[in-house]
């Protein structure tokens, strides 16, 4: 947190300051009765890898301390900035593929791995089993033998597992195959300042 002392009538007299006692949890936090926290984020300009900012101060806005900002160019020229660009690039490559590995086996431990080796068939049945209820079933039948529910409930609750996995998997498919196209684009030509704005929406 930081914070900003104020007077008595509300006027900013020093910011930042910084009250963290390292020892202490956040909820245990003790702030002085003169400082108050500010708003860090109202204000905060858009990321963008060739911009960073500096606090200017805080305006006080009704009950709230919100901070203000100034943009600083953290390149003096295109050829550091092209430079770095490449390197952030194959940084993010590097990760990226560690992230979406990562968060896909989150995914399938949700599952028993013997159990997914059958998800084709289960879903399969199931499809058929809504379509025709008097369909031949025998891998749903095999399970609701041993289970106190109807095979027509069992083929729902397949159905929507299979939609919920299909969906988590999907978006995540989604936002790889979105960074996989915007880095090809930079590759493409890192020369290509047009371009360079991409790098912003690379996500993970």
């Amino acid at each position: 947190m930081i914070y900003a002392r104020v007077s008595a009538n509300g006027d900013v007299i020093e910011f930042p300051v910084r009250n963290e006692d390292p020892m202490l949890r956040p909820d245990q936090q003790v702030i002085p009765e003169d400082c108050v926290e500010v708003d860090l984020v109202t204000n905060r300009p858009a990321d963008d890898w060739r911009t960073g900012y500096n606090y200017t101060g805080v305006t006080r806005v009704g009950a709230a301390y919100v901070v203000d900002y100034i943009p600083v160019p953290r390149f003096l020229d295109d050829v550091s900035a092209q430079a770095h660009l490449e390197m952030r690039i194959k940084d993010f490559k590097r990760l990226a593929k560690k992230r979406f590995d990562s968060k896909v086996q989150q995914l399938l431990n949700e599952y028993p791995e013997r159990e997914i080796l059958s998800w084709d068939q289960q879903l399969n049945e199931a499809k058929a089993l809504i379509a025709d209820p008097a369909a031949d079933v025998p891998f749903i039948n095999a399970i609701v033998a041993q289970r106190n529910i109807t095979a027509e409930e069992l083929a729902n609750r397949i159905i929507v597992n299979a939609n919920n996995y299909a969906l988590a998997f999907g978006s995540l498919l989604g936002i790889k195959q979105s960074n996989d196209d915007i880095i090809a684009t930079l590759e493409a030509d890192t020369t290509n300042k047009v371009n360079w704005h991409l790098f912003n929406e690379l996500r993970w």
